[in-house]
């Protein structure tokens, strides 16, 4: 989500406990279709000018930045459960020491004209790309810029339409390890209805260059995009307001991947449910899914997580269906910052929204050959003057009866902590990494994380990748989301990238951190 700049103001889990399907499970048949407007760019992303915010630094008020529905409250007198808090950690973080460069920041070439920072970004074979509101920029892999920051609209000059025209942000990056291409994308919404979902494919893994480019209308505000690549299709989610942003529910939809990496029309098909903030699972790894498997998509529900199985027939919408949501029992939890923000910062009163409303991006899918699993985190309650702490969970066997593994809460020290974004390596290392705040400690870039054999349910110490030197007193949304993602060149390294504050800048900053565990190689 995004805001547009208008005037001053100021303990152990749970452990593989199978899960099985609630009464409510039904399966839905027939998928509605959304056409594409589609072209292929008639020159390389690099050859285009630059283009940068206009305007002055001033203090942001939010724009169609809608909160989801509170959860429903769970049975009265039924909040037992496992106590897995771990208010203590011991074991040191096995991982190379953290290299950092500066991604798209305030005053280094960049004028931040909108809040909060959306940020996002992927890995490929040569290059890190990083989109934020409202550019994107493409580096080497040692931090070296190849082309930008340029406002995202860059991608689709020529094109026409509110995807040339528009601005808007929300924006996705993702690297597809088995195609090797390129997939960017932001919604334009500034002048819906229709509201446009934006999406460039690239021709080649050079991320300067050529892209097919799609454009999708809805009758309805697609906010919240959220991206998951599968063997067969992209697969996004949206959260769905009406016209008097009135929220209406979830839009899980696919679009047929060999179509868009042809630059051939390539139909949407979508299924509507009145759940909100679900995530489609996005594969890391050399191991695609099984043959034949159906996406899987992840949301919270009170105390558990609700999945669906999305299977596309892509010559025939009528025989696509949606089967879900399978309840999977976790902790019981009170989502972070439920009425107001509440993450503390130094030196200033102003505290921090946690987004404890959905689970954050990305729901990390790999197949293991024996198991495969989803890992994903999210932000929750907590007692005292924390505000916020970090819930993980990995779920193993989504395909077939989901199991439990690992569930854990986060709370050692005196630390709020809040946006993260988890993976695991080829050798099933899990690391977190997510800002950590305090009235003592400014926002800041923290990794945490467990080897394979680490006791089940328990991180590591974290360990400082990024010190933040400032607070953000004038906008309470941090980041709104973050990414990590995995090195498709050796399948060990973790790349992370999300917000961070600077002295002497007037907003927000970006960090690209990456680091891997010494025994993946």
């Amino acid at each position: 989500m995004k805001s547009r700049m208008l005037l001053s103001a100021a303990t152990i889990a749970i452990a593989f406990t199978a899960i099985t399907p609630g009464a409510a499970q039904t399966t839905q048949t027939g998928a509605s279709v959304v056409q594409s407007q589609n072209d292929q760019s008639a020159g390389t992303l690099a050859a285009q000018p630059v283009i940068l915010p206009k305007g002055s630094h001033a203090i942001f008020k939010e724009h169609r930045v809608r909160k989801l529905p509170p959860l429903p409250p769970g049975p009265k007198g039924k909040s037992g459960g496992p106590n897995i808090a771990q208010s203590t950690a011991t074991t040191t973080l096995k991982v190379s020491a953290p290299v950092a460069f500066r991604g798209i920041s305030d005053g280094v070439g960049y004028k931040v004209d909108a809040a909060p920072s959306d940020t996002s970004g992927a890995i490929g074979s040569t290059q890190y790309v990083q989109w934020v509101n409202e550019a994107v920029q493409i580096f080497d892999r040692n931090g070296v810029s190849q082309y930008g920051p340029t406002l995202g609209r860059s991608l689709w000059k020529g094109f026409g339409g509110a995807c040339e025209k528009n601005n808007d942000g929300d924006p996705i990056v993702q690297y597809d390890k088995i195609a090797n291409r390129w997939i960017l994308s932001q919604f334009a919404v500034a002048d819906g209805p229709p509201f446009f979902e934006c999406i460039a494919v690239s021709l080649t893994d050079d991320a300067t260059g050529s892209y097919f480019r799609y454009g999708y209308g809805f009758d309805a505000f697609n906010d919240y995009p959220k991206f998951g690549v599968w063997f067969d299709g992209y697969y996004v989610t949206f959260n769905m307001f009406d016209s008097d942003d009135n929220p209406i529910g979830s839009k899980i939809c696919g679009v047929p991947k060999d179509k868009m990496l042809t630059g051939a029309a390539a139909p949407m098909q979508c299924f509507d449910v009145p759940e909100f903030g679900l995530l489609p699972a996005d594969v890391d790894g050399n191991t695609p899914p099984p043959a034949g498997a159906p996406e899987i998509l992840l949301a919270m529900t009170t105390n558990g997580l609700n999945l669906w199985k999305l299977h596309v027939d892509w010559n025939d919408a009528t025989k696509s269906t949606l089967t879900g949501p399978t309840k999977i029992a976790v902790a019981p939890f009170t989502a972070a910052c439920p009425n107001s923000s509440c993450v503390p910062q130094k030196g200033t009163p102003a505290k921090l929204d946690a987004m404890g409303d959905r689970l954050m991006y990305r729901l990390a899918y790999r197949n293991f050959g024996d198991h495969d699993s989803l890992v994903v985190t999210h932000s929750i309650d907590v007692a005292g003057s924390k505000g916020s702490a970090l819930r993980w969970y990995e779920v193993r066997n989504p395909l077939a009866t989901p199991t439990l593994a690992q569930q854990a809460t986060y709370v050692p020290g005196t630390s709020g902590r809040f946006i993260g974004s988890a993976a695991m390596d080829k050798k099933g290392n899990l690391l977190v990494g997510y800002t950590a705040s305090s009235s003592s400690m400014f926002p800041s870039i923290m990794f945490a994380g467990r080897d394979a054999g680490d006791p089940i349910g328990k991180l590591s110490k974290e360990l400082l990748a990024v010190a933040g030197t400032k607070s953000q007193a004038d906008v309470d949304r941090w980041g709104d989301y973050a990414s990590m993602s995995i090195d498709p060149t050796d399948d060990c390294t973790f790349w992370f990238t999300t917000e961070v504050m600077e002295k002497n800048r007037k907003a927000w900053q970006t960090s690209i951190v990456h680091t891997k565990f010494t025994n993946c190689s």
